[in-house]
């Protein structure tokens, strides 16, 4: 079963000459991108986060934390004045690599230098010259979702932040807006999943568990012990074989010396 909840930023902001400073409160223009300038945005789950608890057959159960499957972004944006008119633009998008993930701040802490992994570019289309906006929604697709439970959401760690870090690649300087029809969003589809539930139709002996390589929902039964990594207990389709022994395979002539002269 699957569920979408919308974040809105904790955090966001924008970095001028390598100096972060922090979007005014309310709506309405407050980010630019283009040039030496690039854009933060902070989503926090603890502020729009609804899937803390769950009724069941009458019974309200503890979910542990969600298993993030999507991932929508949403805002709206224009071309800074000049005269250039609509524009064919491409942003970069990446995620900071933090299960604990500060606020952006200073010169430090500041979008694309702290180690972000690039989830890839975004063509936006053509974005027209402000007054006019253009309502964006960016659907992350199923390997940069996974990138980002592999980096972020996925460790034993995560604090509920994910921090994204934006800049323009092609065309001319954008603005982001925010009216308040039209506020900055991260949609995200995710597996409810009850952590240890025990019981239930198919015995008493069973319960959901995650596998130990991808932390995936999985019932103790249909887990199996991996053959490269003992240790690990995964779901059949992830099991990963023992690597072979190194053996040495001398190259022919290896140890011998042919010059004519002789022993």
């Amino acid at each position: 079963m699957t569920s979408t909840v919308q974040w809105t930023p904790s955090q966001r902001g924008n970095s001028i000459g390598g100096v972060w400073g922090d979007a005014p409160a309310g709506f309405g223009s407050f980010l630019a991108i283009g040039g030496a300038q690039t854009v933060g945005l902070v989503f926090d789950a603890t502020t729009a986060q609804n899937l803390n608890f769950a009724t069941v057959g009458g019974q309200t159960r503890i979910l542990d934390g969600p298993i993030l499957t999507g991932f929508t972004l949403s805002f709206s944006l224009g071309i800074l004045g000049g005269g250039s008119g609509a524009t064919a633009c491409t942003i970069e998008i990446g995620v900071v690599p933090e299960a604990d993930a500060a606020n952006y701040a200073f010169t430090t802490l500041i979008p694309f230098s702290r180690n972000e992994e690039i989830l890839g570019s975004f063509a936006l289309g053509l974005v027209p010259e402000l007054p006019t906006i253009l309502d964006v929604s960016l659907v992350f697709n199923t390997a940069q979702v996974t990138q980002i439970r592999s980096l972020v959401t996925s460790r034993s760690g995560w604090s509920g932040k994910l921090a994204l870090s934006i800049r323009l690649t092609i065309g001319n300087a954008l603005e982001i807006q925010e009216p308040s029809a039209h506020p900055i969003t991260l949609d995200t589809t995710q597996e409810i999943f009850f952590n240890g539930l025990i019981g239930g139709p198919s015995g008493p002996r069973q319960r959901y568990v995650r596998d130990a390589r991808f932390g995936m929902p999985a019932l103790n039964t249909e887990l199996i012990r991996d053959g490269d990594q003992p240790s690990l207990f995964v779901r059949t389709h992830d099991w990963d074989e023992e690597d072979p022994e190194q053996e040495y395979r001398p190259k022919s002539g290896e140890g011998t010396v042919d010059d004519g002269i002789p022993e």
